[in-house]
């Protein structure tokens, strides 16, 4: 036989298994082969294939069949190749025939179960299809009762769809409205582009859940199903003007004309008023006691996160954050992080607790912590719970005196004196004994044991300890709260430990005591902060300033609140429209002084008004802003910092001058930040300080947070107040009003006069 008879088959060579056999050109099988190698010539080249049955089951030796058909069947149990196999199987009906029964059975049952296969797959996805379609068609229903409930039987000849992004924005839960408005306005995108330019801060500050939809059903009232304008309700206007009211002035901004809440009407009913359905919503939710993220109750009126629980700040009045945190004894002291230690290592001059919390604020002076302190030196009895007079027998002067005071954090002792109070019935603080060998916590520690190790010879005494210091040392926290803890970010930042920032003031403002500004202390009786948070505002009411606050929405014992005594802004700051300020700089009186403690102590200012940081020196900026520029977004818990370069004043015009070509940067004002952004103030850090290390290590307020574009762009540094010009109007401004501050070029701090 021909190559050309054969089917172009040459050497078809046979890979001989158990009881395998070989076949020729005549198509004869002597047994067949477990795996046959072929070699095909196509286009005049050598191509090898195996072909390897997927059955085991041998054919019967006694059929004679032709090889071709052996290998369609063969490719037909393997499910190598079903199309082929199909184009085979159903064009050649006479070699179909020569098949055995069983095995056109074997083949024609395996086509017609991928046809099967094929077919369950095509059904799966269009039944797939088919859910989706009736679950949107529910959805559609659900959306389509959801506004008829609100709007039946909608009149479209008077009833138009409500399109202001900004009410869209809010969900102020209505889709019709009404127009023209009471104010002949018809245009919702210019209705739009009044309540963004207008409103947009006050929102963003959040004074009242309800205050856009106050505001949205005055400029595009809801339409009800007769076709006609819904008012706002009563008691939602006056509770939107009673919250809200104080930062008008502020930002400059006024109600809608002609609102006078007495003439509207109060119902429930959605079809005569807007605002108590919502409200009654409100209220239900505050009442369940639940908080979002699995944030934890605080107080019974607010929430903190999760993690804030036990992590050994009191974040709750009752404190009830810190505690069952773990199953510590009546005797022992919770450290937080499940460490326990007992009472006794208290204010025993050793630290015991991992972040050393157990030796924090073991001394005061009774009379007064200011600028300057000064009275009986008390230290804190942990079994009792109380103050104790310290033991003054065989006091030394000046050591152990200049050592209480630099641990109260001033300079220096200026006098002790010692007293014999026999008479005078007091209980007496007698601590352990203190191993010196295992302390290697700093050398202050040192020194601080050997003021508390002092029991025998303080048994039969009755002398106690009066000190006077001074020049409290400004710019430096206290030495329990040089840690770092790296968490979320806020425009390229980090979150502060607490008690890290103890200058760093918040503002408050109205009778739910919205905060709104930051500022910085820098004596007992002042604070500094930006001019636009005062804005136009010169009444004193509503005004609540926190001091030695930690994280914003806590108030733990160690917080002091003040009422405002004066607001003086510099002369030269005006208003602006694009928040483009000048001379932004502002000082605030309180009406009581503050006392300095670990979490509560002044910033120094600048030493002259000469000085200047240089060009890339990297300085700190600390605030609770806004980790993303979002007028609408939350402001930050806690407090977090982010360091930043200054920027030179050349570079920093050239790069606002493709923004800003009509409003160069004054040299009253500093900037700072990256080129390539990403790390930066943010709303909410207005009024807060930028800080700049003096010579020794202390920090100095080198700006105070002003204005920007947008937060953290390219070529778009930060803009601040450059306090060192304005040094000379604070020391004029602060004797003005009697209580004068003081700069000691020698010692870099604040100081009273």
């Amino acid at each position: 036989m021909s190559e050309k008879q054969c089917g172009s088959i040459l050497n078809s060579t046979p890979v001989t298994g158990d009881g395998g056999g070989g076949g020729g050109c005549d198509g004869s099988i002597n047994q067949p082969t477990t795996t046959t190698t072929t070699t095909i010539i196509t286009n005049n080249k050598h191509e090898s294939i195996q072909l390897k049955p997927r059955m085991s089951a041998k054919l019967p030796p006694h059929h004679h069949i032709r090889g071709d058909d052996t290998h369609e069947i063969e490719n037909a149990n393997t499910g190598d190749n079903l199309k082929s196999s199909r184009r085979s199987y159903y064009s050649d009906s006479s070699d179909r025939a020569k098949l055995p029964l069983h095995q056109r059975l074997v083949a024609y049952l395996r086509i017609k179960s991928r046809l099967l296969s094929c077919s369950l797959y095509f059904l799966i996805i269009f039944l797939s299809l088919a859910v989706l379609f009736a679950v949107a068609i529910v959805i559609y229903y659900i959306l389509t009762i959801y506004y008829h409930r609100q709007a039946i039987s909608i009149d479209t000849d008077s009833c138009i769809p409500m399109r202001v992004t900004l009410c869209q924005k809010f969900n102020v839960q209505y889709s019709y409205t009404k127009l023209p408005n009471r104010f002949g306005q018809i245009d919702q995108s210019i209705i739009n582009d009044k309540l963004t330019s207008t409103y947009s801060t006050i929102l963003g500050i959040k004074c009242f859940t309800l205050l856009p939809l106050f505001l949205c059903s005055q400029l595009v009232p809801r339409c009800n199903s007769s076709g006609h304008a819904v008012p706002m309700c009563k008691q939602i206007c006056k509770e939107s003007i009673h919250r809200c009211s104080f930062f008008l002035d502020i930002f400059d901004i006024e109600w809608p004309d002609e609102i006078d809440c007495d003439k509207l009407p109060d119902s429930n009913d959605p079809d005569i008023c807007v605002g108590n359905r919502q409200a009654m919503e409100l209220n239900q939710l505050a009442n369940r006691h639940i908080c979002k993220e699995n944030g934890f109750r605080c107080d019974q009126t607010r929430c903190i996160p999760p993690n804030w629980k036990c992590d050994g700040y009191m974040d709750c009045n009752d404190s009830l954050d810190e505690r069952h945190c773990n199953e510590c004894r009546d005797d022992q002291f919770y450290c937080s992080h499940g460490v326990c230690i007992n009472r006794s290592n208290i204010c025993d001059g050793k630290p015991d607790c991992p972040d050393g919390r157990d030796e924090r604020q073991c001394f005061r002076l009774s009379d007064a912590m200011g600028l300057n302190g000064q009275g009986k030196l008390q230290v804190w009895n942990p079994l009792l719970s109380q103050w104790d007079e310290m033991c003054g027998e065989d006091w030394q002067v000046p050591e152990q005196s200049e050592e209480v005071c630099r641990l109260l954090g001033y300079q220096s002792s200026n006098e002790t004196r010692l007293q014999d109070e026999t008479s005078v019935i007091r209980s007496r603080y007698l601590p352990p004994k203190f191993n010196h060998g295992r302390s290697n916590f700093s050398p202050k520690r040192i020194r601080f044991s050997s003021l508390l190790n002092r029991d025998d010879k303080c048994r039969d005494s009755d002398t106690s300890v009066h000190i006077k210091c001074h020049n409290f040392e400004c710019g430096r926290p206290s030495h329990f709260h040089q840690r770092r803890r790296r968490n979320t970010r806020i425009v390229g930042g980090e979150e502060s430990y607490p008690g890290k920032w103890p200058w760093l003031v918040s503002f408050h403002g109205g009778p739910a005591e919205v905060f709104f500004c930051a500022g910085v202390l820098i004596s007992d009786w002042w604070v500094l902060t930006a001019a636009h948070c005062i804005g136009t505002k010169n009444n004193t009411s509503g005004w609540t300033i926190n001091l030695g606050v930690t994280r914003r929405t806590s108030t733990p014992l160690f917080v002091r609140q003040r009422q405002v005594a004066k607001l003086i802004k510099h002369p030269g700051f005006q208003m602006s429209v694009d928040y483009y300020y000048s001379d932004d700089i502002a000082l605030v009186l309180l009406k009581e002084k503050v006392e300095f403690d670990e979490f509560l102590r002044p910033v120094c200012l600048p030493a002259n008004s000469s000085v200047e940081v240089a060009p890339g020196t990297k300085c700190m900026v600390i605030g609770w802003g806004k980790k993303i520029h979002d007028d609408y977004a939350d402001y930050q818990s806690a407090i977090h910092e982010v360091e930043v370069p200054i920027v030179s004043h050349r570079k920093c015009i050239q790069w606002y001058a493709k923004q800003l070509p009509y409003h160069p940067i004054p040299t009253t004002m500093v900037c700072a930040g990256y080129e390539q952004g990403k790390k930066d103030a943010c709303q909410g850090d207005s009024g807060g300080p930028l800080l700049c290390y003096n010579e020794d290590q202390s920090w100095f307020v080198a700006g105070i947070v002003s204005w920007g574009i947008n937060c953290a762009q390219p070529q778009l540094p930060g803009i601040y107040t450059n306090v060192p010009k304005y040094l000379n109007w604070i020391k004029m401004t602060t004797n003005e009003h009697e209580k004068p501050i003081s700069i000691d070029n020698n010692l870099d701090y604040l100081m009273l006069s």
